[in-house]
């Protein structure tokens, strides 16, 4: 823009954006006016160009009372207002004013801060504490020196991610705030502790630690109701969640259709899992720590046989899930494949368990279930006090009823050690074992059974509901079932008999069978 080339003697009357814009008319030409108006005051100057106007000599006053005051109306945001000084704010005439045209855009706390004092100091600005937003740090937002005007404000964005108690800190400082939005990094316990609606109202929520799939789902149920915080997005994000790998890849392991593997940013397992559920785990590239594999013998066998065989290499270790056993042919190959197999389950005949070849495999066996069989008891391959009888053992049962001649036939000896168990679960009538109804026996058809020379009952009903023998090289005559009424099922084990000729009943009850394994 060329400078006017006047000396003088000339008025300029124009908007206060015109005046104050250099491309339009240059400070020094201002100044050369014999006065300087603003007009269409239905737009007001901002405050920087209010200060510019008020610096010009020639700016045009008003009179009487007012002849030392400006001709201007101010209008501005709340933000540039709060670094107005209240002298220029002051230095118009009583009959223009000072505006707040907009509070849409936030400020810091300090400006905040300041806004107020502008207010205070100036008899012009007029300023309404419930509009302004603020948006800042937290430390910005609970610093003492802006504590008065954000206990003022209408509403309170926290810019970084804060933990549960400095929320609440800030929730107390912003007393007359309608609105605060915020971001939460914090334990799982806090989380759950604030509860639903701080977690709902979030913008986002950070668990950090280590977090049970329990708890990951208390947090996912409280953000996922109506309002805030999406769970679906990694707005609701979990640095490390650890549980089974069921309960981890689990279709409603949070809520239907999520996962806590994809909300996790990390996972560790906790006991042990199928070769399917550790194999989705490790696949997701989250696993921290390491994992063991339960599962049944003939998966173990299909896993060796492929691809598979990596996870089960991987493991800490691997053994045969809780309802699952192993022949001996399966646990066998299972031994030969692994290094990390666990002590098996194995459950098999009495021939197959006593088979050479099956020693090794046998004596390393975590228990035994010995399947009913010829009568072989004399398991030589394994400590007597791994095994329990499966009812499958009852196939040979003696059927003949007796109710007082003696039963001289078709027994073999049951032989049982301290730990040793019966599976009672196919025995409709078990009472307690008493020493009121039992039976006598002949051994070697030299003596009868006498307190003396043999024991009666040495053991217990265990939590599984099988007889647990608790002898210890005690000869043991086991009687279930000793209901004497007529016709009550009975069952007798004979325990730490090498020999039996004769089985007299000595009571009113019937004996309807014997074990024969």
């Amino acid at each position: 823009m060329a400078t006017l080339n006047i000396t003088g003697g000339y008025a300029v009357s124009d908007t206060a954006a015109n005046l104050t814009d250099t491309s339009v008319v240059g400070l020094s030409d201002l100044a050369k006016a014999t006065v300087v108006k603003v007009v269409n005051n239905a737009t007001d100057a901002t405050y920087a160009q209010a200060v510019i106007l008020e610096g010009l000599a020639n700016m045009e006053k008003g009179t009487g009372a007012n002849a030392s005051k400006f001709n201007i109306d101010i209008g501005d945001t709340a933000k540039a207002l709060a670094s107005a000084s209240a002298a220029v704010l002051d230095a118009i005439t009583s009959g223009n004013s000072v505006s707040v045209l907009s509070y849409t855009t936030a400020l810091s706390a300090a400006e905040a801060s300041s806004l107020a004092a502008v207010d205070a100091a100036s008899t012009n600005l007029s300023t309404t504490a419930a509009s302004v937003i603020v948006s800042d740090t937290s430390a910005n937002i609970l610093a003492p020196a802006n504590a008065s005007a954000v206990a003022a404000v209408g509403s309170v964005t926290v810019t970084d991610t804060v933990s549960v108690a400095t929320l609440s800190q800030v929730k107390t400082a912003a007393t007359a705030a309608s609105s605060i939005a915020y971001k939460i990094a914090d334990s799982a316990s806090n989380v759950i502790v604030a509860g639903g609606t701080t977690v709902n109202n979030a913008t986002s929520v950070q668990v950090t630690g280590v977090v049970t799939v329990q708890d990951a789902a208390s947090i996912y149920t409280f953000a996922a109701a109506t309002g805030g915080v999406d769970p679906t997005t990694s707005n609701l994000k979990y640095a490390q969640i650890i549980g089974t790998a069921a309960d981890l890849v689990s279709a409603n392991g949070l809520a239907t259709g999520v996962t806590a593997l994809n909300k996790a940013t990390a996972v560790s397992l906790t006991g042990t899992a199928t070769i399917a559920n550790d194999k989705a785990v490790i696949s997701s590239g989250k696993l921290v720590g390491g994992y063991a594999i339960a599962d049944s013998a003939a998966a173990l066998l299909a896993a060796i046989g492929n691809a598979d065989k990596s996870v089960l290499d991987g493991a800490t270790s691997v053994v045969l899930s809780s309802t699952n056993t192993a022949s001996v042919s399966q646990a066998t190959v299972i031994a030969s494949q692994l290094s990390n197999e666990g002590a098996l389950a194995i459950q098999d005949t009495a021939s197959n368990l006593n088979a050479s070849t099956a020693s090794s495999t046998v004596s390393l066996s975590a228990s035994v279930i010995v399947n009913g069989g010829t009568g072989n008891d004399n398991l030589t391959n394994i400590s007597t006090s791994k095994v329990t009888y499966a009812m499958g053992a009852l196939a040979n049962m003696v059927g003949a009823t007796q109710t007082s001649s003696a039963i001289t036939t078709g027994l073999d000896v049951l032989r049982l050690k301290s730990g040793d168990k019966v599976d009672l679960s196919g025995i409709a009538d078990f009472d307690t074992v008493t020493t009121g109804n039992t039976a006598y026996l002949t051994v070697n058809a030299n003596s009868t059974l006498d307190a003396a020379e043999y024991q009666l009952t040495r053991g217990y009903l265990g939590a599984d509901g099988s007889f647990v023998a608790s002898s210890s090289g005690t000869d043991t005559l086991l009687e279930i079932g000793t209901d004497s009424t007529a016709g009550a099922d009975q069952v007798i084990v004979l325990v730490g008999v090498s020999a039996v000729t004769a089985v007299n009943n000595g009571s009113t009850g019937q004996i309807v069978g014997f074990i024969a394994v």
